[in-house]
């Protein structure tokens, strides 16, 4: 039986080994006490951005407007039950008409894509437990480059000058999973966006940084009998946004008694 399966998992992921080696004890909880939180505004209107982009594909091209509708029909239907605060919801509805069509405008020069949401899996040597991750967007190759196009969307309310630690890992790995892809992420906001490239000679090193950070989790797993004593290891950051959702800062409350 391997770490991962110890505790009823499959695979590592981009998210889960950015979980661990931010904020162990979010890991913990996520990963062995099986806690799922409710989400944020926040999360699910990076999640409506790509509903709405999907609804503009599928005609090549359709109506932004109704690309924004269905965006926002998604949005409130996955806040309704969240908590937080009602001004943010807002204003994060009533940014989804920028962010779409900013990414319009940001993947038009790729064309339409071929595909979107693919399972990507990989083995890295001396991990033992497999590696998954889900792309966002395909498109052919455009330009002089051969290479076809992967593009990992975010959605942000600030643009950033690069890839920030997280993205970067996981953008590492995508090239990684598909060395024969040109592998690019591309903030939004709702006035303006960015495009960076990922390069094999960085995602080389970063798979480094991924392999150590997975091997010193499967030890991490391989000293309890009983994984749910991982959580003596390690004190929650209750000021880490992994925290932020309700429920999982209730769980988290809870298994650690404070």
């Amino acid at each position: 039986m391997t770490p991962l399966e110890k505790i009823g998992k499959k695979a590592w992921s981009a998210s889960s080994i950015n979980k661990l080696m931010s904020q162990p004890a979010a890991w913990v909880l996520s990963y062995v006490y099986n806690v799922r939180g409710s989400g944020n505004a926040a999360m699910t209107r990076g999640l409506a951005a790509e509903v709405g982009y999907d609804s503009f594909c599928k005609n090549e091209f359709g109506s932004i407007e109704d690309a924004v509708s269905e965006a926002v029909r998604y949005f409130n239907k996955n806040t309704a039950l969240q908590g937080g605060c009602q001004k943010k919801r807002d204003k994060e509805r009533s940014s989804l008409d920028g962010f779409i069509r900013q990414t319009v405008e940001a993947f038009e020069p790729f064309g339409f894509p071929t595909s979107s949401q693919g399972k990507l899996e990989y083995q890295m040597d001396g991990v033992q437990d497999p590696w998954v991750g889900y792309d966002d967007y395909n498109f052919a190759p455009s330009g002089n480059d051969p290479r076809p196009v992967t593009i990992d969307l975010k959605t942000t309310h600030r643009l950033p000058s690069q890839m920030n630690d997280m993205h970067r890992r996981q953008m590492g790995l995508y090239q990684l999973m598909k060395p024969d892809h040109r592998i690019l992420i591309c903030y939004c906001t709702s006035k303006k966006h960015a495009i960076y490239e990922m390069t094999m000679d960085e995602a080389k090193e970063i798979g480094e940084q991924l392999k150590a950070a997975a091997q010193s989790g499967e030890r991490m797993i391989n000293l309890f009998d009983n994984p749910k004593e991982l959580s003596t290891l390690y004190a929650p950051d209750f000021d880490s946004f992994y925290f932020n959702d309700t429920i999982t800062r209730a769980e988290a409350k809870r298994v650690w008694g404070y």
